[in-house]
């Protein structure tokens, strides 16, 4: 599904108008390409695949060759640079040992908010400019470990505030809780942060409709409580939906809420999008897959040897 300069393209949004243009928000490139690409390259440590190395590097040689900001990526080139996207581009060019610009880094760290945690859109609109759980925990990895350290005890500290009363972390850009928790607890074993607290309601592993989701929860049950039935139950039937040629069907799962909107997890008013070429869905199956596949074995989630900064 990689076009042949190296990108992707998925969630085509014609309902929604970029903040500056006022002109249809159209289709991701930017975000897509760097979340797919890192995917791969997560896969590549597992499975020693060459195809999927050279797929990581050529989406990472099209976000360099690429690029509409000054600094940091976005959704696409109209929506603005976002802190979600440029941490997922940082991590892939990482992976890859690859440079990285001190101008990305530098366009990551403003995004850390004073409470803790980090904001999708730094000095954004309304809520899109404070701090969830659904972008915080890749922007931690992302930055180098020394801007890391600093933010660390304020990050733990927000995400413990975050944390549901079932255990979970309310996803804001996301339908389902699963992705931010998911991305949480990995953050959290990778940096050593105390969040994960105990759950008060065990979650209905059998109320979950959609493969994507029971990757994700798979991945949960791994972090919390090891290799266990559920885990190989949730993989078997995330597996069962996978498509002849390899991917898996888009996720109505995307959420755009209003920028005024606090706790869009609370109801359904927020307008909610699929990938339409299954390129997300498929990337967030491969990125949990070789995190399980891989266990106990901890590849580095923010791998500092042969990253270079310039």
């Amino acid at each position: 599904m990689q076009q042949p300069d190296g990108h992707w393209s998925d969630y085509d949004i014609r309902d929604q108008v970029t903040l500056a243009e006022r002109e249809p928000i159209g289709a991701s490139d930017q975000w897509v390409t760097a979340y797919a690409g890192l995917a791969l390259a997560e896969a590549m440590l597992i499975c020693g695949v060459s195809e999927a190395r050279a797929g990581a590097e050529r989406a990472s040689d099209w976000l360099n060759h690429h690029r509409t900001y000054s600094a940091g990526w976005g959704f696409n080139a109209r929506t603005g640079a976002d802190v979600d996207s440029t941490a997922h581009a940082v991590l892939l060019h990482r992976r890859l040992g690859r440079c990285i610009a001190s101008r990305d880094l530098n366009f990551l760290a403003s995004g850390a908010c004073p409470a803790g945690g980090f904001a999708t859109f730094p000095s954004g609109p309304g809520e899109w400019g404070r701090a969830h759980a659904d972008v915080t925990a890749p922007a931690l990895l992302a930055l180098p470990a020394g801007g890391r350290k600093r933010l660390l005890a304020g990050t733990g500290a927000f995400l413990s505030r975050a944390r549901a009363a079932d255990g979970s972390w309310p996803g804001y850009w996301w339908k389902t809780p699963h992705y931010a928790t998911y991305f949480t607890l990995r953050a959290g074993r990778a940096l050593g942060l105390d969040i994960d607290g105990p759950i008060q309601q065990p979650p209905n592993h059998e109320a979950l409709d959609n493969p994507c989701d029971m990757a994700f929860a798979a991945g949960i049950e791994l972090h919390r409580s090891g290799p266990n039935v559920w885990v190989d139950r949730l993989v078997n039937r995330a597996l069962d939906g996978q498509m002849r040629k390899g991917g898996w069907h888009g996720t109505t799962s995307l959420r755009v809420p209003r920028q005024g909107d606090a706790t869009p997890w609370s109801h359904t008013s927020s307008p909610l999008y699929r990938d339409q070429n299954g390129i997300l869905t498929t990337a967030h199956i491969v990125r949990v897959m070789a995190r399980i596949a891989c266990w106990p074995v901890e590849f580095s989630e923010a791998p500092e040897e042969g990253a270079r900064s310039n």
